[in-house]
């Protein structure tokens, strides 16, 4: 991986990074997040990757992320989506057994004020 440009942004608390990723194929979330960690001694909650460009018919992928200094200011500052990218998956049973709890929580009724 070769780092392309790093930028400090202060008022954020984090590293704007542009790096080249060198893969066969598009990298995984997962993937990069390990590559960016021994890079930059960070934290897999402390990265979060905005973009992984893959041109086709090109060996080389470009992956826009940025690096905070501590989890929660990652939290504080990007969406939850972000997050769940690349996170793993639940199983479907434990996809079936959070159903009815959620289902339960959604028929209890709501207190009239």
């Amino acid at each position: 991986m070769e780092v392309l440009e790093e930028k400090d942004n202060h008022l954020f608390a984090r590293k704007e990074v542009v790096a080249l990723f060198e893969a066969v194929s598009t990298p995984s979330r997962k993937s990069v997040l390990e590559e960016l960690g021994k890079k930059f001694g960070a934290k897999h909650d402390c990265i979060v990757i905005d973009k992984v460009e893959h041109a086709f018919g090109r060996k080389t992928a470009r992956i826009f992320a940025k690096i905070y200094s501590t989890p929660e200011q990652a939290r504080k500052f990007e969406r939850n989506y972000k997050f769940a990218r690349g996170a793993e998956k639940k199983k479907a049973g434990e996809q079936a057994a959070e159903q009815p709890q959620q289902e339960a929580a959604a028929a209890a009724p709501v207190p009239a004020q």
